[in-house]
């Protein structure tokens, strides 16, 4: 007996937007969220990762959170967002980083996991 395998999705198309750093400079977040448009081929969980960062260290104590959110239901991350519609689907990403200590002048790039399964 083999397996198969189906493909639950494909993402069509990415709308970013630009990450603020709040004062005191200690908070990393989208005010508004980015825009993921999917192609759903049947039924899925979606799951999105906490923020980790990208080529550099937070310190100690650092607070990672991000969301998923679809048709007015959000769900934080780590925890699963049931999409029963078929077809095209817009859904939104957004992130929030809190450090302990102000950010220093420079580049800042976090990275978060969308993952998709069948339901």
């Amino acid at each position: 007996m083999s397996a198969t395998h189906a493909q639950v999705a494909t993402i069509q198309s990415v709308e970013s937007f630009l990450l603020e750093i709040e004062t005191p400079y200690t908070t990393f977040s989208s005010p508004q969220p980015a825009v993921l448009s999917l192609q759903i081929n049947s039924p899925a969980s979606l799951v999105v990762s906490p923020p980790v960062p990208n080529g550099f260290s937070d310190p100690g104590g650092t607070e990672y959170s991000s969301f998923i959110r679809y048709n007015n239901a959000q769900t934080p991350h780590n925890t699963a967002l049931s999409i029963n519609t078929i077809g095209t689907v817009d859904i939104e990403v957004g992130l929030q980083v809190v450090r302990p200590q102000a950010y220093s002048v420079g580049n800042y790039s976090y990275d978060v996991l969308l993952t998709i399964a069948p339901k």
